[in-house]
């Protein structure tokens, strides 16, 4: 036993380091090759490379170190990279409000529930004001994702933008007799925050580059935070 285990150990040591040995013979790719704006229009900086020769290389506002010697981007990569920060900043800013009102909407009832239920005479009832709405939210989450999929984006943030402003409306309204109406708005409510909630997600994931996704939904993450606190208390005056 011993002597199988000596074997299979020193077989596999011996696999590693032929592995190794094979990829230390593999050539390093040439880091400066990076920037695709070759052409004439662009400018180029002559260096001396670590061979005694020459290369050209295009210039940049950010030179960095490199195995083999300085590396730089040129200025279209760099007017590139703002101009894809600006149009992030600007996607952000825009799906803000949307998606701080389905956060508002999920907690906006939490400190008023005892009062909504008493003035519709419906306190054995109360809590289906908050399971109407949390309902239709977890259910209609995959329905959002194949309608974006189908009709576009757009399509989709402008109809559930129109649900949600029925849904309000139908809370805001209903006589106190019509306990049915406001548990009809507030499921409406729920349909429009899962789409709304799927849909930014999906175009901040279209959009964006997966490097720079999580440093977005770190943004959005704090502002559902904040929603969900200052929910209960606009709701509650």
């Amino acid at each position: 036993m011993a002597t199988y285990l000596y074997t299979t150990v020193r077989r596999l040591l011996s696999s590693t380091a032929e592995a190794n040995t094979s990829d230390a013979r593999l050539p390093k790719p040439d880091l400066r090759l990076s920037c695709t704006h070759a052409g004439p229009e662009h400018p180029r900086l002559r260096l001396d490379s670590d061979g005694g020769g020459s290369r050209n290389i295009l210039l940049t506002e950010n030179p960095y170190r490199a195995a083999d010697g300085l590396i730089q981007a040129c200025h279209a990569c760099a007017l590139e990279r703002q101009a894809s920060r600006t149009y992030r900043w600007k996607l952000i800013v825009g799906l803000m409000l949307p998606f701080a009102l389905q956060a508002l909407d999920a907690t906006i009832v939490a400190s008023s529930l005892p009062w909504i239920a008493q003035d519709f005479h419906e306190i054995a009832q109360m809590n289906w004001i908050t399971s109407a709405f949390n309902l239709t939210n977890a259910a209609f989450i995959p329905f959002w994702g194949q309608i974006a999929d189908i009709f576009g984006r757009h399509v989709a943030i402008q109809a559930v933008l129109i649900i949600m402003v029925l849904g309000s409306a139908l809370c805001a309204g209903p006589p106190v007799t019509a306990y049915a109406m406001l548990l009809l708005g507030r499921a409406l409510q729920g349909i429009g925050c899962a789409g709304l909630t799927v849909i930014i997600k999906v175009i901040l994931a279209d959009k964006v580059s997966l490097e720079e996704h999580a440093t977005n939904w770190t943004v959005f993450s704090l502002i559902a935070g904040c929603s969900y606190g200052l929910g209960p208390v606009i709701g509650g005056e």
